[in-house]
């Protein structure tokens, strides 16, 4: 799932090579809003790691679930058919 994370910025460092979190740029991607928290963008393995982001005191807004990420990927496939390039590689 993509989700919008916000919170302190020390506890959202402490979710860089956290298992079950992915894609989270605490350089480039973080926007500051202000009081001290940040808002990262990242993506989450299952609602059990929301739920333990929030126990840490970490807001979290799921942007894309997993049934919209799996139907866009299936409609990014059907347009590269009917383009004529084939089955993608991946």
């Amino acid at each position: 799932m993509q989700v919008e994370i916000e919170g302190q910025p020390d506890v959202l460092r402490g979710l860089t090579g956290r298992k079950g979190v992915a894609g989270l740029d605490l350089v480039r991607r973080v926007d500051e809003l202000g009081d001290g928290r940040w808002k990262v963008q990242g993506t989450v393995e299952s609602h059990d790691v929301i739920d333990e982001l929030e126990r840490r005191g970490l807001t979290v807004r799921v942007v894309m679930d997993e049934d919209e990420v799996n139907r866009r990927i299936d409609l990014d496939k059907e347009m590269m058919r009917d383009a004529g390039n084939g089955e993608p590689t991946s």
